[in-house]
């Protein structure tokens, strides 16, 4: 097992291009985690939404004469649309977001490898920030600002997940407490 000197001279020897080369890696990992979350947020959406379809199927066979209230239907578009909403959610944070200083943000990166025409409004801008830019600090930044955003979605579709088994669980409750009111 190497010891403390062993690993800072391995540390010493590694280039900036194999930093670079390292990053770059992590920086396709987080982008397709990025891309499966909101895959899996499309997938859970449609999921949510065939058993709303059944559930509401069922609570149409079991009470047909339900005459709803205006607390039902504000209760009941809460509980069935908010779980859409948070899948909807996942899809959206926005890059903007990221906290960093504003001096740090502009030490690190020219933001060459997401380009905003608000900061980059010309070809001769793009060319001119790309000469000046560093391969590892951009790397390096473009990393944080995808991590970040891939930590969102993740936060995002797990709350989305919950809701939605909320709604569901909210949605037995209330069928098993009807039937029981009846059959009682």
């Amino acid at each position: 097992m190497p010891d403390a000197s062993d690993q800072q001279h391995y540390a010493s020897e590694q280039s900036e291009s194999d930093a670079c080369e390292l990053l770059k890696i992590a920086l396709v990992e987080a982008q397709q985690s990025i891309r499966s979350y909101d895959t899996k947020a499309q997938i859970c959406a449609i999921g949510y939404l065939f058993s709303l379809n059944v559930v509401l199927g069922i609570n149409t066979t079991l009470f047909p004469a339900a005459e709803p209230d205006i607390w039902v239907v504000i209760v009941g578009w809460g509980v069935l649309i908010l779980p859409m909403l948070f899948f909807g959610y996942v899809l959206y944070p926005t890059r903007r977001s990221i906290l960093l200083d504003k001096s740090e943000e502009t030490e690190i990166s020219q933001k060459i490898l997401y380009i905003r025409r608000e900061r980059h409004s010309s070809v001769k801008q793009i060319a001119e920030a790309a000469l000046r830019s560093n391969t590892f600090k951009e790397l390096v930044f473009e990393l944080y600002q995808s991590s970040d955003l891939r930590d969102r979605k993740r936060i995002r579709f797990v709350r989305a997940l919950g809701s939605s088994f909320l709604a569901l669980l909210i949605m037995f409750l209330i069928h098993l407490a009807e039937v029981l009111r009846i059959t009682m």
